[in-house]
């Protein structure tokens, strides 16, 4: 791992690269295991299965160099808050601003007003990091081992002017290369309470259906596709793009691979709405 940090890149981590993290994740946390005298923390023991199925539930970034990954982030939304969690960097690679940025993607992915995170209350830097950061700390707990946890939330009143080393980068064509499973949404953005999904479909006429309360839009990524609507079909290849507003009778028709962007607003989707997939 070299010392001399040069420019990583932040982009969505998938379900293959879990193996990566939880490594880098029982190195990073060797320092919080040293700092309580305590190597049964809860992400040393954690085992790949244990990681995969918390992943599931969330929306990881990883940060990439020369092909490896040294750093990570993960967090998922209920009610309103994006709780932020296990964010890690290589020990090497610590103190040049990469936890600052990771942490700054992660908020940018969540269209959200309020973001939680907690740290150990020995943890100083960790705690100088997001206290810059413009969190605050509104409450402590002790968990079963002893240790003390601070609780940190911020709100978009308490955020500060990002740089733009923060600002996450993605890329389209990739999205739709890292999206294998199909009938599966991968969540790669929000903005504007607005979500952007990819999702792969293959041999699929879905429902009928109307959004009543926002358009849709589908960006087309790979592989073309029709929309059905009361009065006929309109083809779709790759570039194309169409907002169907909201309150139009609509069903994609799908007769071979394509992989899609799709933008609605929050809550928009239906059958995701119940795990992230269109079910058969």
């Amino acid at each position: 791992m070299p010392k001399d940090l040069q420019t990583p890149y932040i982009t969505l981590a998938q379900t293959e690269d879990m193996e990566e993290i939880l490594k880098l994740q029982h190195l990073a946390y060797q320092s919080e295991a040293l700092l309580h005298n305590d190597f049964t923390i809860q992400p040393l023991r954690q085992t790949l299965d244990e990681a995969i199925a918390e992943c599931s539930k969330s929306l990881v970034l990883k940060a990439v160099l020369n092909g490896e990954i040294i750093g990570s982030v993960r967090a998922y939304e209920k009610s309103g808050t994006a709780y932020i969690g296990k964010l890690m960097v290589h020990p090497n690679c610590q103190g040049k601003g990469l936890g600052r940025r990771l942490l700054a993607a992660i908020e940018q992915t969540f269209a959200n007003r309020r973001y939680e995170l907690f740290t150990s209350c020995k943890s100083d830097r960790n705690l100088h990091l997001y206290e810059t950061a413009g969190y605050v700390r509104f409450m402590e707990e002790t968990d079963a081992a002893g240790i003390a946890f601070a609780y940190l939330e911020k709100t978009d009143e308490d955020k500060v002017e990002k740089k733009a080393t923060g600002v996450l980068k993605n890329n389209f064509l990739v999205c739709a290369n890292d999206a294998t499973t199909l009938y599966e949404y991968m969540r790669i953005g929000a903005f504007n309470e607005h979500i952007m999904n990819v999702v792969a479909v293959e041999n699929r006429t879905l429902d009928f259906h109307v959004h009543e309360d926002s358009d849709e839009m589908f960006v087309i990524l790979d592989g073309n596709m029709q929309l059905e609507f009361d009065d006929g079909l309109v083809d779709l290849s790759v570039g194309d793009f169409i907002v169907v507003p909201k309150g139009t009778r609509h069903r994609p028709v799908c007769t071979s691979l394509v992989k899609c962007l799709l933008i609605e607003k929050t809550g928009t989707l239906t059958r995701a709405n119940t795990g992230g997939t269109y079910l058969p």
